[in-house]
């Protein structure tokens, strides 16, 4: 079987890429006759990191040429239908499946979280590629939840969990070789601090703040974490900002690599999803700063605390992330629990995955050209 992959893949986007990871460890260890075709905005980058054929996504004939030669179209994970990023980009997702339907290429949603949306007709367009799924495969709740009010019927919808809670950790040496280039003891107490790029500066200042009470009052050093080259920046700004000057993770990683340091730390403070994604998978204690449904929709999931991005101070995610490293002992079977739950969701992206396959398969060459 021939499955062509669509997401917001090459761009360094570390919890994207997680998504592909996880997705094509899976695929080498469930079926290793498939052949995964990824759509990507650096083919040769992702063909040299996963050993995968991949095509320019913004190219409308390799578009047209690898629908044509697959057996099924995979749309996901992450957050690729929404419009609170730009109309642009849902319109691009949108047109995937579109080109799917064309080319008479079944196709499937999997692990995605949906919305928000805006604007009129939107949601009206969204339902009517969602219907014309053979499955649609959400990753949290509010996703479940929108989908039915679009009026899909039940059969039609699964509810899973990202797909990024199945990647294995690369090993523990590398976590600590990853701290030692950033300055670090790999045993001491150690806080990760997933920063990104935001049209306010009260984030990297109540971040900066954060960083110098955990140094000063709790001992504990922050380490920044970037998870997408644009968030360097901001990393550097908090730093400018602090007096315990935080160490900054400043070379890109893979995600199994990134998602073994996070494992070696003992609290994360994260404002992007796949920190906390990360630190759900090794049980390690987190708290989430919320931008988005989706921040907050997984750290319920999870089991996790999140404040809200808008209106943070430095006192305020002081006192939240004092309390969770002060506590944070007393939450580890609850967080071993969610972890165990999390995992078995994610598990539930790939049962239906092999439904559909088994489903849609077709003679060899059937709709080749």
């Amino acid at each position: 079987m021939r499955l062509l992959i669509s997401g917001y893949y090459g761009f360094d986007n570390l919890g994207d890429e997680a998504i592909l990871a996880a997705l094509l460890q899976e695929l080498r260890a469930r079926h290793p006759d498939w052949t995964p075709v990824v759509l990507s905005h650096k083919p040769s980058d992702t063909e040299a990191t996963y050993g995968v054929p991949a095509v320019a996504r913004d190219s409308l004939l390799c578009l047209w040429e690898e629908m044509g030669r697959a057996d099924l179209l995979i749309s996901g994970g992450g957050g690729l239908l929404q419009n609170v990023t730009s109309q642009l980009s849902l319109l691009y997702y949108l047109g995937i499946l579109e080109l799917a339907l064309r080319r008479g290429t079944p196709y499937v949603l999997l692990g995605q979280g949906l919305g928000p949306f805006f604007g009129p007709g939107v949601l009206r367009l969204v339902r009517r590629y969602l219907q014309r799924a053979q499955a649609v495969v959400l990753r949290d709740a509010d996703s479940v939840r929108l989908v039915r009010e679009l009026g899909l019927p039940p059969p039609a919808v699964t509810e899973a969990a990202d797909l990024a809670l199945l990647l294995r950790p690369a090993g523990r040496e590398v976590a600590q070789n990853l701290l030692r280039l950033a300055g670090l003891e790999p045993d001491g107490p150690l806080c990760g601090v997933v920063v990104r790029a935001w049209a306010s500066k009260e984030p990297e200042e109540a971040i900066a703040v954060l960083c110098d009470h955990l140094q000063e009052r709790l001992g504990v050093r922050c380490l920044l974490l970037p998870f997408q080259p644009s968030d360097l920046p901001s990393a550097w700004r908090v730093v400018a900002a602090t007096r315990s000057q935080p160490a900054v993770l400043d070379q890109p990683v893979l995600p199994a690599e990134m998602l073994s340091l996070v494992g070696s730390l003992g609290m994360v403070v994260s404002m992007r999803l796949h920190g906390l994604i990360f630190a759900a998978a090794h049980e390690v204690p987190a708290l989430g700063l919320s931008y988005d449904p989706k921040v907050t929709a997984f750290a319920l999931q999870a089991g996790q605390k999140a404040l809200p991005l808008a209106h943070l101070t430095g006192q305020v995610l002081s006192v939240a992330a004092q309390d969770l490293w002060e506590n944070r002992e007393a939450g580890a079977k609850q967080r071993a629990e969610a972890a165990s739950r999390l995992r078995n969701a994610a598990e539930v992206n790939l049962r239906v995955l092999e439904e559909v396959a088994e489903k849609v398969t077709r003679k060899p060459g059937e709709r080749q050209g």
